[in-house]
């Protein structure tokens, strides 16, 4: 049995929940991690045989950036595998300045074995391995 891991910067959760009711019902991921989700913490987020985990970026009063994980509430999914593993959905805004290094603490902070995925905008910088 495939997994599906799906990451998409959905520029605004609202705005496209019906893109998003598509995509997970053709594919049916375990989990998806969305980026500039754009919800202030007043909105309810809803998506049927989903759980979602996520975190809220306010600027001057306007949701701005913003990062969800949502995962399956199916009960029927078997994963066989020994260990357990972390999901990091990351947004980096593209003017922000972003180090090789900034990564490397990232990678610090989240246990072992991991995956990361998201919209990273690494413009003009050295690609460096994150995980070696």
């Amino acid at each position: 049995m495939a997994i599906s891991l799906i990451s998409w910067n959905c520029h605004g959760y609202r705005a496209h929940l019906e893109d998003l009711k598509t995509l997970v019902n053709s594919v049916h991921p375990i989990c998806v991690g969305l980026q500039e989700t754009m919800l202030s913490p007043l909105i309810q987020t809803k998506l049927k045989h989903y759980n979602i985990i996520r975190k809220d970026n306010i600027h001057d009063a306007r949701p701005i950036g913003g990062v969800a994980l949502l995962y399956s509430q199916a009960t029927a999914i078997q994963i066989n595998i020994r260990t357990q593993f972390t999901l990091c959905s990351l947004y980096l805004p593209p003017k922000q300045i972003i180090r090789p290094s900034d990564f490397d603490d990232l990678v610090d902070q989240v246990p072992a074995p991991f995956i990361i995925f998201g919209d990273w905008k690494l413009y003009g910088v050295a690609p460096t391995p994150i995980v070696e």
